[in-house]
């Protein structure tokens, strides 16, 4: 739930507390739901922090 509200703000905190979520945290699901929330997010920033996702794997 906590991702889904951050992700709905959808600012530049935003992009870099769900990039820190998908790279780092131990549970899976929150992960994903951080990539996801990435993608719905749209914009520049959101992007390249999906790139850099992908990278890192």
């Amino acid at each position: 739930m906590i991702v889904y509200e951050v992700a709905d703000v959808g600012n530049d905190r935003a992009v870099e507390f769900l990039l820190r979520v998908a790279k780092s945290d131990a549970d899976y699901n929150l992960r994903s739901d951080a990539v996801y929330y990435l993608g719905n997010i749209g914009g520049d920033k959101a992007r390249t922090a999906l790139y850099e996702i992908l990278k890192s794997k």
